[in-house]
Order: C-alpha cells, then sequence, then structure tokens
C-alpha cells in the first residue's frame, strides 16, 4: 500500500460548496455578478460570517484561476491563499468547542424548545452527567425525506471530550443506535476525510479482509494479520504513510 496520487482540495477555490449568495455571469461584460442577499447579515453569527467570507472566495474562484492562465498579477492568488489559511484558522478555532449530532429524528416545522428536547434526551443517554451549551440549531434547509444534523455549541470544550468518549453509548440506547456525534469540521477538514475515505475503499478492492477507520484527520488501516498502518493527508494533497 503505497501513496495514492490523488489530490483533495486544498483552498476554498476547490472545494465544491454551494454559494450562499446567487451568482450569475454577464456574458456580454464577461463579468461576475453578485446578487443581493435577502437575508439581514447584521444578524448572522461570526461563524455564519466567516462562511459567507469562503463562499465568496468559492465565487471569485474561476476568476481567479483565469488571472493565472494569463500570468496576470500572480501575487492576488498569493494574498488570496494566505487568506484562505488564515480563515481556516479563525473557522476552526469557532467550532473548536462543536460537536454534530446525526440522525436525530426531526419534527415538521420543529420549534427551538422541540429541538432542545431533542439534543437534552440524546446528551443524556451518554450517561455523562450535566453537559453546557450555548446554542443548538439544524443544519441546513429544511428538505422533505431528510433529516439535517444538528450543530451543537458547547461552552466548555472538555464537555466535547467527555461527549466524544461516551458516544458509544447510544449503540446500547433503544431508539438512538443510529445516531452518531462527531466533532464539527472546517471544509477542508471534510475534503481531506472525503480523500481518505475514498482511498481505504479503493484499497479494500484490492487488499481483501482489512479494515480502516479514520479520526482526527488520520486513517488507520488494520490488516488481516493485526498489524496497522498509518496515512494522513500531507500539505501537497497526497495520502501518505507516516510514522505512528
Amino acid at each position: 500500500m503505497g501513496k495514492m496520487e490523488r489530490s483533495p482540495p486544498q483552498s476554498p477555490f476547490t472545494v465544491k460548496r454551494k454559494p450562499t449568495s446567487p451568482l450569475k455571469r454577464d456574458e456580454s461584460q464577461n463579468k461576475v455578478i453578485i446578487t443581493d442577499r435577502q437575508d439581514n447579515s447584521s444578524k448572522l453569527t461570526l461563524e455564519q460570517k466567516v462562511e459567507l467570507v469562503f463562499d465568496k472566495l468559492v465565487e471569485w474562484g474561476p476568476l481567479i484561476k483565469k488571472l493565472e492562465d494569463i500570468n496576470c498579477v500572480p501575487e492576488i492568488s498569493v494574498k488570496l491563499d494566505q487568506v484562505d489559511r488564515d480563515l481556516e484558522r479563525v473557522k476552526k478555532e469557532l467550532i473548536a468547542s462543536n460537536v454534530i449530532i446525526a440522525g436525530a429524528a426531526e419534527a415538521e416545522k420543529e420549534t427551538y424548545a422541540e429541538l432542545t428536547q431533542t439534543v437534552e434526551k440524546v446528551l443524556g443517554a451518554l450517561k455523562i452527567g450535566e453537559v453546557d451549551y450555548s446554542q443548538v440549531r439544524r443544519l441546513g434547509r429544511p428538505q422533505t425525506g431528510k433529516t439535517r444534523s444538528i450543530q451543537v455549541k458547547l461552552v466548555r470544550q472538555k464537555d466535547k471530550i467527555r461527549i466524544l468518549q461516551a458516544k458509544m453509548n447510544l449503540k446500547a440506547t433503544k431508539d438512538m443506535a443510529n445516531i452518531y456525534i462527531n466533532p464539527e469540521l472546517t471544509q477542508l477538514e471534510k475534503a481531506r476525510e472525503v480523500l481518505l475515505r475514498e482511498t481505504a475503499t479503493d484499497w479494500k478492492k484490492t487488499n481483501k479482509g482489512i479494515k480502516f477507520f479514520i479520526r482526527g484527520g488520520l486513517l488507520t488501516v488494520i490488516r488481516g494479520d493485526g498489524s496497522k498502518t498509518f496515512h494522513k493527508v500531507n500539505s501537497d494533497g497526497l495520502v501518505e504513510d507516516i510514522i505512528h
């Protein structure tokens, strides 16, 4: 099992995210036009504002690429790459204490009180005592037949550790076997996990009997004889073997 020559997105320019603001192109003038947002940006949280900045970078990605292709003001790309790295760091700090609950049933026209009750029920099933959180919300827009994940913003990061250590308790709780709790990831971290999962899945096709799991950006592969290998995505966007 050597290195896989596959690259994940290393900046928001290549991460396929749905823009949060409408985008259209005026072909006659060959320029990008951003239409007005219909929501009140003054009511957005800091975390949501950071996401908006990411989305703006995504929208302008094709234009930046075109400038690079004609060697026009290459320093623009360098500066935007630095902005990208800074925003990734800020985003990571903002969600450092967050966990995501996936698979929890969503009531039709769910109220905040009902959502809070659902979160309390899931956290109670962990049997770790009191957990303080400052905000809970469903992620994304409601869709018929789909259950949205829940973002929980914890007051203390140590509670996040307690929750993740006890999350397997849900498997032994009636009606919660299909509920999962994981730390919230940035878009770049998600992209890297996708690459690691795809890589491991490809390996399984030619290496029968291996098992794998991904945790904290690290892919652990367990061979049939019980031996393990460890892999991560490096700064060049390639999956590499590491000594653990």
